[in-house]
C-alpha cells in the first residue's frame, strides 16, 4: 500500500465559497463608496448653485433699487427681470414675483396687493424677488422696499 504524503498546511488553498464571500463583501463596499461619492458631488453642486443664486439675487436687488437703472413706477404692474437689467447670472432667471403697495397707515406697516381704483400709491412698494437656477436645483427669494424719490 502506498501512503500519501500529507501536504503541509501552508499549501492548502481556499474554497470557492470563501472566494465568493470575499468578492461579495468587496462588491458591496465598492457600491457603497461610489454611492457616497455621487451623493457628495450632487450636494456640492446644489450648495454651489445656492451660493451663486444668493449672489445673483443680491445683484438683482441692487439693480432694482438703483433709481437710475430702474425708476420708481407708480402703481407698477411689474418690474424688469434680471436679464433685462443686465444682471450677469448665467444659469439663473430672476423675476419680481410680487409688487405690494404701502397702505400708508401706522404700525405695523401694512401692504396691499392692488393699487389704483381709489387707493393711492403712497410712494413705497414692497417687491418680492425670486432667482432660480434653470435646472430647478437652487433658488432664493428676497423682499425689498422701493421708495419713490422725495417721499
Amino acid at each position: 500500500m502506498t501512503r500519501r504524503r500529507a501536504r503541509p498546511r501552508s499549501e492548502d488553498g481556499v474554497t470557492l465559497a470563501e472566494v465568493l464571500v470575499a468578492v461579495s463583501i468587496m462588491g458591496v463596499s465598492i457600491v457603497a463608496i461610489v454611492g457616497a461619492m455621487a451623493t457628495s458631488i450632487v450636494g456640492s453642486d446644489v450648495a454651489s448653485k445656492q451660493a451663486r443664486a444668493g449672489a445673483a439675487l443680491r445683484s438683482y436687488a441692487e439693480a432694482l433699487k438703483d433709481e437710475a437703472t430702474t425708476p420708481y413706477a407708480e402703481c407698477a404692474g411689474g418690474y424688469p427681470d434680471a436679464a433685462a437689467l443686465g444682471v450677469d447670472a448665467p444659469g439663473f432667471t430672476g423675476t419680481v414675483t410680487a409688487v405690494e403697495y404701502w397702505a400708508g397707515d401706522g404700525e405695523p406697516a401694512t401692504f396691499r396687493s392692488t393699487c389704483g381704483g381709489g387707493e393711492p400709491d403712497e410712494g413705497v412698494q414692497r417687491l418680492t424677488l425670486t432667482v432660480e437656477s434653470t435646472d430647478g436645483r437652487a433658488g432664493e427669494e428676497l423682499r425689498i422696499l422701493k421708495r419713490e424719490p422725495g417721499s
